[in-house]
């Protein structure tokens, strides 16, 4: 692939991804309206649904083990894949910011929660409220390859984590559940931006 048509290519995914959040989300507030198991066990049943679809494959996406083996050590793939993350600046930055986000981002999603249900928000609406995330997370991905094209990485990622720091606090001023999923659209729509390659 490209390298210019790597960050379109990321926008298409994000906004794919972003599309089924916005359903999935409201779904699953909806699915646990009617009952706290009803959502785990339609999501056990997706899973056995997409495990018994692998099944029908018939690609192959593996070499062959000896291959691997006699073309290099893993210890050694890896040593060499550190060592040429540390000489890349920019993606080194993003890699310890996803790294780190990736820890706040379960807590992030349980103050939202409690935040929901301190104004009163049904299941529902904490659905709507996370597919508030995903409608922002798609208007990012459409417009994130204009932005990489025009800005460097490295200065949208930094623009990104202040626009976030700035509003992550937003969520505690929010009044009602209507407010929250606007806050959820606003903190999710920059994170498209950093997404690629």
């Amino acid at each position: 692939m490209a390298r210019d048509s790597c960050p379109l290519r990321s926008a298409y995914s994000q906004s794919a991804a972003s599309a089924v959040g916005i359903f999935g989300a409201s779904l699953a507030g909806a699915l646990y309206a009617v009952g706290r198991t009803v959502p785990f066990a339609v999501n056990a049943v997706s899973f056995a649904v997409s495990a018994a679809s692998l099944r029908l494959m018939r690609a192959r996406f593996q070499v062959d083990r000896k291959d691997v083996r006699t073309t290099s050590r893993l210890s050694t793939e890896i040593r060499e894949g550190l060592g040429w993350l540390w000489r890349q600046p920019v993606i080194r930055f993003l890699t310890l910011v996803s790294a780190a986000d990736k820890v706040r981002y379960g807590a992030g999603y349980l103050l939202i929660i409690t935040l929901a249900r301190q104004v009163g928000a049904s299941p529902l609406w904490i659905g709507v409220i996370f597919s508030g995330a995903a409608v922002g997370a798609m208007a990012g991905a459409l417009v994130s390859d204009r932005a990489t094209r025009r800005f460097p990485l490295g200065r949208i990622a930094v623009v990104m984590l202040w626009l976030e720091a700035l509003m992550f606090p937003l969520y505690a001023l929010a009044p009602n559940p209507l407010m929250l999923a606007a806050v959820a659209a606003a903190e999710s729509l920059w994170l498209p931006s950093t997404r690629w390659p």
